[in-house]
């Protein structure tokens, strides 16, 4: 199902691939930018099986499922980093153990600098990956 445009605080127009990103996932991710309380920037959504990956990415991501978000945080302090580690673990933390599991990998070199957040309906608990130089 495609990005409503009855979100809080995303458009569909701030997805490259709106008609794809599943309803559920970018409703929770809706919630965490509403908790958090600062405008995050989705660098990439929903990917298309073949489409050539970014460096790193895996063939399996959930971004193939319409599942996952990347969001730039370079630009981010160590406070409002923490702060979104903080947020994202908080919504975790209140879905049903079969409903929805949060992964959330935070990417941290001199070349890269951002979060991806992906969204497990199933029965994976969430997890948390540190990428860091």
């Amino acid at each position: 199902m495609p990005v409503p445009s009855t979100l809080n605080w995303f458009h569909p127009s701030e997805f490259n691939h709106p008609e794809l990103v599943s309803t559920r996932a970018v409703e929770l991710l809706d919630s965490i930018r509403g908790i958090y309380g600062l405008p995050i920037t989705v660098t990439d959504d929903a990917r298309i099986i073949g489409q050539e990956l970014p460096p790193g990415a895996s063939g399996k991501s959930l971004h193939f499922l319409g599942q996952a978000f990347d969001i730039r945080i370079r630009d981010w302090s160590w406070e409002e980093l923490w702060h979104f580690v903080y947020v994202v673990q908080m919504v975790a933390s209140k879905l049903p153990a079969h409903e929805a599991g949060v992964e959330l990998e935070i990417v941290w070199s001199s070349t890269d600098k951002h979060a991806h957040v992906g969204f497990f309906f199933d029965e994976r608990p969430s997890r948390l990956i540190i990428k860091a130089e």
